[in-house]
């Protein structure tokens, strides 16, 4: 049984006539004793009592007996069980070496992409004692994962756990849930936490660059796509630095990922025709900064 949690218990006894008097003993406060029923079965009766228990953590390893009397009897039939309480933890908690925010009740971690992580799962008081479980999506975690079990400082018939596992993120883990699980009975309780996986981009390409003619206005564009957050945008005509005649352009893909795209816009000029052309992106979210860049030759007719 679960601490807290009711449950029912019914005591049968068969064959009897009259019908035998069922009681229950216990020294279970939590216990709820129904009126006997008594159901005809050919020339006998067949009788039961159910017993309703919500038991405490206290009560676990005490016995419940039922007991049926009857007058032709010189002794007293009996049977007992014996309770093993589950209790469910009193506190779960997740933590990290970096930090978990809490934003309308939904826990999330922002990691780095092929940084290493530690996040720690803690249940504190519960029974019985078991390994914590981790599930990263639809996956479950099996590998880099250090397990403790220790007696509770307040109960000692209660355990505690702590469960760490160490994690390289990949942008394939990006925006999915990690989990971890608790054994309690059928129904493990389990805490998470959305990871939010920060990484540069896909390598920059431009685009539109042919048919560029002297003094006519013209739009090239450069995209940088699958980074987290969205990346910056630099534009170089040789040594000019036409940053400011560009618009970028940002959405999220299927995979919560950013779709970043820049637009320059400029009028060519006939000087231009051979210079480099350099679209620079930069990714400020990741340590040690990221940058690259796409160069082009332009020519101008």
């Amino acid at each position: 049984m679960t601490a807290g949690q009711h449950s029912d218990i019914i005591c049968t006894v068969s064959g009897a006539l009259p019908p035998a008097v069922i009681e229950w003993r216990t020294d279970v406060e939590g216990i709820q004793v129904m009126d006997q029923i008594n159901v005809v079965q050919e020339q006998s009766y067949v009788s039961r009592r159910e017993a309703i228990i919500t038991p405490s953590k206290d009560d676990h390893e005490k016995s419940i007996r039922c007991q049926a009397s009857h007058r032709e009897l010189t002794k007293v039939l009996q049977t007992s069980i014996r309770l093993f309480i589950q209790v469910l933890p009193r506190e779960i908690e997740l933590s990290s070496s970096l930090a978990i925010t809490n934003q309308t009740g939904n826990k999330s971690l922002a990691v780095f992409e092929n940084v290493p992580v530690s996040i720690t799962c803690k249940y504190v008081g519960f029974r019985p004692s078991g390994v914590i479980s981790w599930k990263l999506g639809d996956k479950w975690l099996s590998d880099n994962i250090s397990n403790f079990s220790i007696t509770n400082k307040m109960d000692k018939t209660l355990s505690d756990a702590k469960s760490t596992l160490q994690k390289v993120p990949r942008r394939i883990d990006h925006y999915k849930i990690l989990r971890c699980l608790a054994p309690a009975g059928q129904m493990p309780l389990s805490e998470q936490v959305r990871l939010f996986v920060n990484g540069p981009p896909d390598p920059p390409e431009i685009l539109n660059t042919t048919d560029l003619k002297d003094g006519i206005p013209t739009s090239v564009t450069c995209v940088a796509n699958n980074g987290y957050p969205a990346p910056v945008f630099q534009w170089n005509l040789g040594m000019n630095d036409l940053t400011n005649e560009s618009l970028t352009e940002e959405n999220t893909n299927d995979n919560h990922r950013f779709m970043a795209r820049s637009v320059l816009t400029f009028t060519p000029d006939k000087k231009d025709h051979g210079r480099y052309l350099v679209c620079q992106v930069h990714h400020h979210e990741t340590p040690g900064g990221w940058s690259r860049s796409k160069r082009i030759t332009i020519n101008v007719t």
